[in-house]
């Protein structure tokens, strides 16, 4: 039997599907299919370590005259939860910590303070986590109130906003995280230089099919930034800069704690593990759109009326000046032209 065979049966034998073996040995799932159609062989450590997890003699592996029997009797499927997946899609230009200022065209012209900014936004995020109930919270940007959250009773992880689990992924079901960083030109005054970021976390679902989950947020850019205040306030360059580092420092510590789950659940068998209430879920992300549609309209109605007083403001003032102008017109004809003396 050839090598190729024999990692597929011993694969099969333990219920694992090619992406299973793929994180076991820390390589892509394309190798594992190189190893079984024969097109590509594994290492000398590589197949040590084979040998190792399956319990075979590394003389049997590189022998291909002695051969592994697949017992399809000793074959169990591995058994998964729901994974829910809203419809809704994190709308990461408007920083919801800041949304009071998309609209009013205000977005702290004169009195943009970087490093208050920042403070508000932790005092918001302590207050909003303080309140849940998971192991861990990471944020992906310090003015959007987006996180990944891991959850250890449920065994869970995923991400929330607009009120609500948006993603639930249970820890069996979850296969990795890949990152992609690309450049999406930037408003005036950026660099657009890697400033689009896009998670990714493949998944298998309930029927164990390979699927994945994508998540994207945009450092440098905000509406309430770019609404004609970059150019008349340098501190919002600096604010840029600051999101962008943050951004990046943020998406750097979810990857290094889901690099971290997965090396812990390798070899670990999970158990009595509750179900994922998928009308839940929905029920949630349902109220928390509502609930965000509410905050949008009462902010377009007190821009509204914000616009309203302007006009009315401007009118009154435009009315003044037209009197004004109007009294003086009418003063200066009641005075009577200076007569000039006649030459001696």
């Amino acid at each position: 039997m050839k090598l190729a065979d024999k990692i597929m049966n011993l694969r099969k034998q333990k219920g694992m599907s090619q992406e299973e073996l793929a994180n076991v040995f820390d390589i892509s799932r394309q190798a594992v299919f190189k190893w079984e159609s024969g097109e590509a062989i594994p290492d000398i450590e590589k197949l040590k370590k084979m040998a190792i997890y399956f319990n075979v003699s590394l003389d049997v592996l590189l022998d291909d005259k002695k051969d592994i029997t697949y017992n399809t009797s000793n074959q169990s499927k591995k058994i998964y939860r729901d994974v829910y997946v809203s419809e809704n899609v994190l709308d990461f230009e408007q920083a919801d910590i800041d949304h009071d200022y998309i609209n009013n065209g205000k977005a702290r012209k004169d009195k943009y303070d970087v490093n208050q900014v920042f403070k508000d936004n932790l005092k918001r995020f302590e207050s909003v986590t303080n309140a849940s109930q998971y192991s861990k919270v990471i944020y992906l940007q310090p003015d959007l109130l987006c996180y990944f959250f891991i959850d250890d009773n449920n065994k869970t992880l995923g991400f929330v906003f607009d009120d609500a689990e948006q993603f639930v992924c249970p820890f069996e079901n979850f296969i990795d995280l890949t990152i992609t960083h690309t450049a999406s030109g930037g408003f005036k005054g950026t660099s657009g230089e890697n400033d689009m970021h896009t998670l990714t976390i493949s998944y298998y679902d309930k029927d164990g099919n390979a699927n994945s989950y994508d998540i994207q947020v945009q450092s440098a850019v905000r509406i309430y930034i770019f609404n004609n205040v970059l150019d008349k306030n340098p501190n919002v360059k600096v604010y840029c800069a600051q999101l962008r580092r943050h951004t990046l420092n943020n998406l750097a510590e979810i990857q290094n704690t889901l690099n971290l789950l997965k090396a812990t659940l390798a070899n670990k068998n999970l158990s009595n593990l509750p179900a994922i209430d998928i009308l839940a879920k929905a029920e949630a992300a349902k109220r928390g759109q509502a609930n965000k549609q509410a905050r949008i309209n009462k902010i377009e109605e007190k821009t509204a009326e914000l616009k309203k007083k302007k006009r009315k403001k401007w009118i009154i003032i435009g009315s003044i000046i037209i009197i004004v102008i109007v009294i003086i017109g009418v003063i200066a004809n009641f005075i009577p032209p200076s007569e000039t003396p006649p030459n001696a």
